[in-house]
């Protein structure tokens, strides 16, 4: 990852300057970095005002709430003309709170699709609190549905953690890439140094690496 590129990511949370190599390292590590299973797709991408941002899918939220064991509790469900808003609040176990709101435009809306967007406020609403109390400044997929001009943006695919991966590989750069999209928190030269020190099978040193790196992502 350039210096350039890394200064976009840090300092202006845009990720469209990034190879979609550097991408998919970056995903890695900030999973990593909250515990979250990367291959589940917890994130997602969005273009808003130009940059291309992460945002949080229903499999992140549900995810941080069992890792921190927050408990979540509706505390208001009220009608303001025609837009319905619910207040959630978030429990921490050491006593932490914080509330977010949940808001739907209801109009005319009746029957089934009227209960849909009830549902939808509620649901927004646990959400959004969770990504505060877990100190997530970022949208949830919900929100980002409301976004005049927001465009969502295809995942780039994680490379499979399958003993046979290896055969696509072309060059040594593809097999540290992979590995850092497996192991995250390993830099370029670890992950180097263990490709190097791997014994070779029948002349191949990649299937004991990919061996290598599945066996420590168990440890995830």
């Amino acid at each position: 990852m350039n210096s350039n590129a890394l200064e976009k990511v840090l300092i202006q949370g845009d990720l469209s300057q990034l190879s979609e190599s550097d991408r998919i390292a970056y995903y890695s590590r900030v999973c990593k970095s909250l515990g979250l299973n990367p291959l589940t797709q917890p994130f997602a991408y969005i273009k808003l005002q130009g940059k291309l941002k992460l945002y949080a899918l229903r499999e992140a939220t549900e995810q941080l709430r069992q890792l921190h064991s927050v408990s979540v509790k509706i505390v208001s469900r009220e009608l303001v003309d025609d837009i319905y808003v619910v207040t959630a609040r978030a429990t921490l176990p050491d006593g932490r709170c914080d509330e977010s709101i949940g808001a739907v435009f209801l109009g005319q809306s009746q029957g089934e699709l009227r209960a849909n967007l009830l549902m939808k406020a509620e649901t927004k609403s646990k959400r959004r609190v969770t990504l505060s109390i877990c100190g997530l400044a970022m949208l949830d997929e919900l929100e980002v549905e409301t976004i005049p001009g927001a465009i969502k943006t295809q995942v780039p695919e994680l490379p499979p953690p399958t003993p046979e991966v290896w055969r696509r590989w072309e060059h040594i750069s593809d097999a540290l890439v992979w590995a850092t999209s497996i192991l995250p928190d390993k830099s370029m030269a670890e992950l180097q140094k263990m490709f190097d020190s791997v014994p070779a099978v029948n002349g191949k040193k990649a299937p004991a690496f990919v061996e290598q790196v599945l066996s420590m992502a168990v440890e995830f």
